[in-house]
């Protein structure tokens, strides 16, 4: 069976389970913006959901493969910036035509990763509201890569600094919320709500190794569910339940076969696959009033996702990672030269 718990020398090949959890956290996402949630917010705990794979991801990558941090941030850019700019530059036109409001302060914050924090200031557009989760995992990822050269002889080491961090994030947000901030106000912060990418990568860190029943990743997946409903307090909910949710997915690669067979189905992967352009371009078009116009919409923001990720996105990824590749071999063979 695999397993995300492989040993220190190994690196984390490609999981089509994974694939599976971000298909489903995006439809969380989905199913918050394009049609009425009751007692839960799916779209909450699908940027969650989002959140804990990111941590473990990050974790791998620079705890476990220790991959070099230029290389790192690189890596990152070509994940993120092609696809994002395509984005924006569209919003931008639309913006210009008329169609949408997005004003190019708001278009500039989002393109700097610093709009979770202007809107603080300068008030929300719906339109590009979603870009506040890509600046706190950005945020974060400087922040591991941080502890990362700290610590690359010890992954306990790295994996207890996540995780004082997490509870320091953590803290912060309890204390503003006793204090009367809402959610907007407090979990959009990254000081705050990178307690939940940190905390995966600290449990990712120092528990992947155990062995589980087979029955223990679902019951820590709908235990976090549980405490994700409205009801439950902010604090608890990215606190308790994100932990039960990073574990969960710590352990899914000892789920039941059945379960993983499931979760890492071709419908599911290719939405996974799918999943980071797919993120960026429903939340205009889940602005359309009434269900005919959602349901228009959403049919708008799957076409131009799929545009998006053959066109732009994987090719991007695929050309300046190449371009790394070939400057990493080359500073190899010729460091006179670099």
């Amino acid at each position: 069976m695999s397993n995300i718990a492989n040993g220190p020398s190994q690196g984390l090949p490609h999981l089509p389970y994974l694939d599976g959890w971000r298909a489903v956290a995006v439809i969380g996402v989905l199913l918050d913006h394009y049609l009425a949630s009751r007692f839960i917010n799916p779209g909450r705990f699908g940027v969650e959901m989002f959140f804990v794979l990111s941590g473990l991801l990050m974790a791998d990558i620079l705890f476990v493969r220790q991959m070099v941090l230029p290389k790192f941030f690189g890596r990152r850019i070509a994940r993120v910036y092609p696809a994002l700019f395509a984005f924006l530059s569209a919003m931008a036109v639309a913006g210009g035509a008329g169609l949408w409001p997005a004003d190019w302060q708001h278009l500039l914050s989002a393109s700097t990763f610093t709009y979770n924090y202007y809107v603080l200031v300068a008030g929300r557009t719906a339109f590009l509201d979603h870009i506040w989760s890509l600046c706190v995992e950005e945020h974060t990822y400087v922040i591991l890569a941080a502890i990362a050269a700290i610590s690359r002889r010890s992954q306990v080491t790295g994996g207890i600094l996540c995780l004082s961090l997490a509870a320091l994030a953590w803290s912060d947000g309890a204390i503003r919320t006793l204090l009367g901030g809402g959610y907007y106000d407090v979990y959009w912060r990254t000081d705050v709500r990178a307690a939940s990418i940190l905390m995966a990568a600290g449990v990712y860190l120092l528990f992947r190794s155990r062995k589980v029943p087979s029955w223990a990743p679902i019951a820590l997946g709908v235990t976090a569910v549980l405490f994700n409903f409205e009801l439950v307090p902010d604090p608890l909910k990215y606190g308790v339940g994100s932990v039960l949710l990073a574990l969960a997915l710590v352990y899914v690669g000892q789920a039941h076969a059945a379960f993983l067979r499931l979760l890492g189905s071709k419908p599911l992967v290719i939405v996974g696959m799918l999943s980071f352009s797919l993120y960026l371009w429903q939340q205009p078009f889940a602005q359309f009033p009434g269900i005919a116009g959602r349901l228009l919409g959403l049919g708008a923001a799957i076409a131009l996702s799929v545009l998006s990720y053959f066109v732009v996105e994987r090719p991007a990824r695929r050309y300046i990672n190449s371009q790394l590749e070939r400057l990493g071999s080359a500073s190899v063979l010729r460091p006179v030269d670099v």
